[in-house]
């Protein structure tokens, strides 16, 4: 995940809004280091792709529905 994080990065801006604060549930991958939510500005279309090389996507959270975009590793 950060491979993922840090080649971001290297693209602009990354709106990271959770990596193990919030409200996840106690066997969350964010307590794992492995999942990362972004605010809804974050390039989406960028960020699946760069994920997808380090074994990671998005999760069924929508921006619309959760006010973030989840993905996991």
């Amino acid at each position: 995940m950060m491979r993922f994080l840090y080649e971001m990065s290297k693209k602009g801006s990354v709106p990271i809004n959770a990596l193990t604060d919030r409200c996840h549930t106690a066997y969350s991958n964010h307590y794992r280091g492995r999942a990362v939510d972004f605010s809804c500005s974050v390039n989406l279309s960028l960020a699946n792709s760069v994920a997808a090389k380090y074994g990671g996507a998005h999760s069924f959270e929508r921006c619309a529905a959760n006010a973030h975009w989840h993905f996991d590793f």
